[in-house]
């Protein structure tokens, strides 16, 4: 009888936490579903909470370009919130993604955007409620499916070594040139050794598989070289896209449930070019790139029609870049919303680039707090 109760109690757990999960995609704009029939399937991870993970546009742009083609789907997973993640663990059940609710070890691929190092931790605890082995030798050794787990980001770009050991392949660099390459490579490597898929993933110029790199420490821990395996190249090379024009600058999905609640997130600018010492957008996301002026407007507008037709009300627009007014059109961008009765707001710019015109524009788009770095100029 015991033992019947506490079934029924881990089902009953897991059943809100999936209502749970049911009710937040019913309040997002621009939510995708798609067949899994065919096409490669990513659980796309940020290791945080949903309400920290959907306010990063570098997840929502990695959403959009692998849902925008034929041969993938794309699905989000989050780490669960505490109240839900002590339910998910007492429950025993393995962490699934929103949009289907299928578990997260089903899928082809889990791919990690990693912004910060402090989510290292939160890294290991997904591939751990996942169920899908904790490091790249386990998944190697497993008899069964196991997804192979890439990450990208400006954190994997910058620094990979720390996950080098829990994540298959890292993608160095931008994502836009690198995406459809690995799709590719894994829609036509279906049935083939997980050894032989790695070296196929390697091939891709921007993918960096650690399993085929072996370091050498001198004996006060400092790293004295690093041997590739065969075949491998010597040095893994950053990928970028010099051209930002065929690809959306802004948010796939807006949401209330969000640190920017019901706010679209539009890309003005990538990089930069001062090399602030502190700033990793001034090295890993190099040479700087501006998109277009009329690129941005168009996709806010595009934007804000799906949110309008889905809330019935306007949402606010965060432009974001390292320095927002480094763009050379940032002023006429502003003007634009505030003719359009927009509210926006900027997520950084440096103290020199502030004008009476700038300011004013600010001031007029409902902007009150402005994050600038004295010491960067």
């Amino acid at each position: 009888m015991r033992f019947a109760h506490f079934v029924l109690r881990e089902q009953h757990l897991a059943r809100r936490f999936a209502e749970k999960v049911r009710y937040r995609l019913s309040r997002e704009s621009g939510t995708v579903t798609k067949p899994h029939g065919g096409r490669v399937k990513f659980a796309l991870a940020f290791p945080s909470t949903y309400y920290v993970g959907m306010s990063n546009l570098g997840l929502q742009i990695v959403y959009r370009l692998l849902n925008n083609m034929e041969d993938a789907v794309c699905e989000r997973v989050f780490l669960p919130d505490p109240p839900d993640l002590l339910e998910l663990e007492t429950a025993r059940t393995p962490l699934f993604t929103l949009e289907s609710q299928t578990p997260v070890q089903n899928f082809d691929v889990l791919a990690f955007s990693l912004s910060y190092e402090m989510d290292y931790p939160n890294v290991l605890k997904i591939l751990s409620l996942s169920g899908v082995g904790l490091t790249s030798a386990e998944r190697d050794d497993a008899q069964g499916f196991a997804p192979i787990v890439i990450a990208g980001g400006p954190a994997a770009t910058f620094n990979p070594e720390p996950l080098a050991n829990f994540i298959d392949a890292f993608v160095i660099g931008e994502a836009e040139p690198v995406l459809p390459e690995i799709v590719s490579v894994l829609s036509c490597s279906r049935g083939e050794p997980r050894p032989e898929v790695l070296k196929r993933l390697a091939a891709i110029e921007g993918v960096y598989v650690p399993s085929f790199y072996t370091p050498y420490y001198k004996p006060d821990g400092t790293l004295l070289c690093t041997k590739n395996a065969p075949g491998m190249p010597k040095k893994v090379k950053r990928r970028f896209e010099p051209d930002l024009k065929n690809y959306p600058s802004v948010s796939a999905i807006v949401t209330p449930e969000t640190e920017f609640a019901d706010m679209i997130l539009a890309e003005v600018a990538r990089g930069c070019g001062k090399h602030c010492r502190f700033c990793v957008a001034g090295h890993a996301y190099l040479p700087p790139r501006a998109r277009a002026e009329a690129d941005v407007i168009k996709d806010i507008a595009d934007m804000r029609k799906l949110v309008e037709e889905h809330t019935g009300k306007a949402p606010r627009v965060g432009l974001l870049s390292a320095s927002v007014f480094d763009h050379p059109s940032s002023l006429l961008i502003c003007r634009s919303l505030i003719e359009d009765e927009l509210h926006f707001s900027i997520s950084s710019t440096r103290a020199d680039t502030l004008n009476e015109d700038i300011v004013a524009a600010l001031r007029s788009g409902g902007h009150q707090v402005i994050t600038i770095a004295p010491e960067a100029g």
